[in-house]
C-alpha cells in the first residue's frame, strides 16, 4: 500500500494541477511530499512516524543566512493565485517564509503543540504557468519541520495586453567570455553565466507595442551579492543588487526601464570590474504610457485577431503610409506602403505565434500585437 500511495503522489506532482470531469468542476490540488525538494545548508530528511510518507524535512532555520531551507519545483498549467495547505510539526512557536519565484515570502507563525503533531496551514501564493521554484526558509531563527503541501488554483490570473515574454537569456547574443551553461532550476534549463567586467554581457533585442515605461521581472540566481545592470537602446540604464543566496535557487528582480515603441535592443551586464550574476529569462509589462506619436485606437482597426490566413488594417479618415511586421525576435517579416485607408496583410505563409506590427499614417504610428493560430 505504501508503494501505490507513493506512485501516486510522484504522477500528480510531475502533472502540474489538473480539474476534475464532475459537474462541479472542482479543483484537484497537487501533492507534493516536502522530502521530494533539494536541500541546503543542512536541510535534512528525517523519519516521522505521524507524517505522510513517514518522512519530514528538518533543521531549517537558524540564526544567519548560513541557515538550512529547501526547494521544491513545481509545474502548474495556469499562473494564477494558488492555496497552499502546508503540513508541518512544531513544539513551540516558529516562524517559516516561503518565496515562490523570488517574489516577497509570506510569513507563518506556526505552532502544532508537539514535535509528533502534523496539523495544516493554509495561505496565499503566486505561481507562473509553467516551472515555478518555491523556497521555504528562516534566516533569523529556527524554523517548523515541514512534512507536504499541496496547492490548488482559486483564481487565474487576466491576461496582460501589454505584457511581452518571457524572453529566455540564451536566445539573445553572447558577447566575450559570457557563455550558455546548463542550470537544472532555469526555465529551459539553462543561463547566461560568467557576466560581468566591461566584455562578458549578453543583449536580446524585443519589440513591443507601446512606447512607456516597462516593468522588467528578471530571473537570476547568485549565490553572493552582485550587481546587474540593463541598458536599453544604448542610452537608459537601470542597476540594481542581486542575491538569491544560493547558486542553484533562482529568484525574480524587478527593474523599471523606459523602451521605444518598436524594436529595443537590451543589454545585460555587470560592473566594468566585477561579475554579475547568472541570468535565466525576463519578462515585461507596461506601467506607465508614454503616448508619444500615437493617434486614437479608435481610428484604426486590425482583424481578424488571432487569425489564420489574413489581418484587415483598415483607418476611418487617414491614409496608411506603411505598414512593417516583426516576429518576437524583433525581425522583420513583411512590409508595405499601400497609401491607402486599407490594407490586407498576407499571414498565410507566417508561422503560428505573436507578431507585431507597426502602422504609420498621416496621423501618426501605432504598433499592434497580432496572433497568427
Amino acid at each position: 500500500m505504501k508503494k501505490i500511495t507513493l506512485l501516486f503522489i510522484i504522477t500528480i506532482f510531475y502533472s502540474g494541477y489538473s480539474q476534475s470531469t464532475s459537474k462541479s468542476q472542482e479543483v484537484v490540488p497537487v501533492i507534493i511530499e516536502a522530502e521530494t525538494g533539494k536541500f541546503y545548508r543542512g536541510a535534512k530528511i528525517q523519519d516521522c512516524e505521524t507524517c505522510s510518507d513517514l518522512k519530514h524535512v528538518n533543521d531549517i532555520g537558524g540564526p544567519s543566512n548560513e541557515s538550512g531551507y529547501f526547494t521544491s519545483i513545481v509545474t502548474v498549467l495556469k499562473a494564477g493565485t494558488y492555496k497552499m495547505n502546508l503540513s508541518f510539526s512544531s513544539g513551540d512557536t516558529r516562524k517559516l517564509f516561503i518565496s515562490s519565484n523570488g517574489t516577497t515570502p509570506v510569513e507563518l507563525t506556526l505552532n502544532s503543540g508537539g514535535w509528533s503533531i502534523v496539523t495544516t496551514q493554509e495561505l496565499d501564493i503566486q505561481l507562473n504557468a509553467g516551472t515555478n521554484t518555491i523556497k521555504f526558509y528562516n534566516y533569523t531563527d529556527y524554523a517548523p519541520n515541514v512534512d507536504k503541501f499541496t496547492l490548488a488554483l482559486t483564481q487565474e490570473s487576466v491576461a496582460c495586453s501589454d505584457c511581452f515574454g518571457p524572453f529566455e537569456a540564451e536566445s539573445g547574443i553572447v558577447i566575450g567570455q559570457a557563455k550558455i551553461d546548463n542550470c537544472d532550476t532555469c526555465s529551459g534549463n539553462q543561463h547566461v553565466s560568467d557576466m560581468g567586467f566591461s566584455d562578458r554581457y549578453f543583449t536580446k533585442d524585443v519589440m513591443i507595442t507601446t512606447a512607456g515605461t516597462y516593468r522588467m521581472y528578471v530571473s537570476y540566481s547568485s549565490g553572493s551579492t552582485r550587481s546587474l545592470s540593463i541598458t536599453a537602446n544604448g542610452t537608459t540604464t537601470v542597476s540594481g543588487d542581486c542575491n538569491s543566496v544560493d547558486w542553484g535557487v533562482v529568484f525574480v528582480k524587478s527593474f523599471d526601464i523606459a523602451l521605444q515603441a518598436g524594436s529595443n535592443t537590451l543589454k545585460f551586464h555587470g560592473p566594468d570590474s566585477d561579475w554579475a550574476p547568472n541570468i535565466d529569462k525576463f519578462r515585461m509589462e507596461l506601467v506607465s504610457n508614454l503616448g508619444t506619436n500615437d493617434f486614437s485606437a479608435t481610428n484604426l482597426s486590425v482583424y481578424p485577431n488571432p487569425t489564420n490566413a489574413n489581418w484587415n488594417v483598415r483607418t476611418d479618415n487617414s491614409s496608411i503610409s506603411s505598414v512593417t511586421v516583426f516576429d518576437i525576435s524583433g525581425k522583420k517579416v513583411l512590409s508595405m506602403s499601400p497609401n491607402s485607408n486599407q490594407v490586407l496583410i498576407d499571414a498565410a505563409n507566417l508561422k503560428k505565434g505573436l507578431y507585431i506590427t507597426k502602422i504609420t499614417t498621416e496621423n501618426g504610428t501605432k504598433s499592434f500585437k497580432l496572433f497568427k493560430d
